[in-house]
């Protein structure tokens, strides 16, 4: 099963209809090749045999350059449709779209729709903690202040380096979650003798980071401990798990780290009605 075909079998009733009044908005004709195709996909799915199909469509002797060319637009007009429903449902998508709808209207020289857009997804991206977008979004300010004497940017410069040091240490605990999740599945069994979990992690930990700051960082700690639980469990072996929650436990609690926990939480629900009253000033 190829890509317009896996994604056709996994849409949704929703999805098709929408699709369908998505395709007829500008072509309402009827017995249009293109639905005909999707239909014929959907109704078959496994059991799709693209001959079959091609004979129904163009006839015996029809082109398969035409069928092929069929298959791509179809592909295209799904995949459109799909953005379109669904762009404002998730945060990345929604955010992502500010973005493109910034570039857009920058390649079209409106730069006043430009800096619009780039706003909101200033602020989208900094309610959701995306650092890799906001490095985008800087670098477009940055880009956006050659057009715009309202745009000052050395703060965005300023802003771009305070960014990039987030980025480091995201990507860093990120690349050493990675390690200790590939080294603990490639150990077998952790309940046979001296329990290795604990020191495993920290010698994992201390050849992945030479950061003192990051070393002793809630975040990472925090994620360590539920990807570590987690594969143990997933392992099934309980002893281990056991050993590793009493322990983490014990450390959390001298170490005052679910006070931080607690308090992090607090601050980011209080914060949203802040980036929230942000995010309308802003549009103005």
């Amino acid at each position: 099963m190829d890509v317009l075909n896996s994604i056709v079998a996994g849409m949704s009733k929703e999805q098709i209809r929408f699709f369908k009044l998505f395709q007829g908005r500008s072509h309402p004709k009827e017995n249009r090749i293109d639905v005909r195709l999707f239909d014929y996909m959907r109704k078959t799915g496994e059991k799709y045999e693209e001959e079959q199909i091609h004979r129904k469509l163009y006839g015996p002797n029809g082109s398969k350059n035409s069928f092929y060319r069929l298959r791509n637009r179809l592909l295209h007009d799904v995949n459109r449709s799909l953005l379109v429903q669904h762009f404002d449902e998730d945060e990345l998508l929604y955010t992502l779209h500010l973005i493109a709808l910034e570039k857009f209207h920058f390649s079209r020289n409106n730069v006043r729709a430009a800096k619009f857009y780039l706003k909101k997804a200033e602020a989208e991206a900094i309610r959701t903690e995306n650092h890799e977008l906001l490095d985008i979004i800087y670098g477009d300010y940055i880009r956006l202040s050659h057009e715009l004497l309202s745009i000052d940017p050395e703060q965005y410069v300023s802003l771009r380096k305070e960014n990039q040091e987030q980025i480091r240490h995201v990507r860093t605990i990120d690349d050493i979650l990675a390690v200790v999740s590939y080294r603990m599945k490639r150990t077998q069994n952790f309940s046979t003798g001296e329990n290795p979990v604990i020191s495993l992690l920290q010698k994992t930990v201390s050849e992945f980071s030479r950061d003192p700051i990051l070393l002793k960082s809630p975040h990472l700690r925090f994620r360590m401990y539920h990807a570590v639980s987690r594969i143990l469990l997933q392992k099934r072996d309980y002893p281990a798990l056991e050993e590793y929650l009493l322990t983490t436990f014990r450390e959390f609690e001298k170490e005052k780290l679910f006070f931080y926990l607690f308090f992090d939480k607090e601050r980011k629900i209080e914060n949203l009605e802040d980036r929230e009253n942000d995010r309308q000033r802003i549009y103005f």
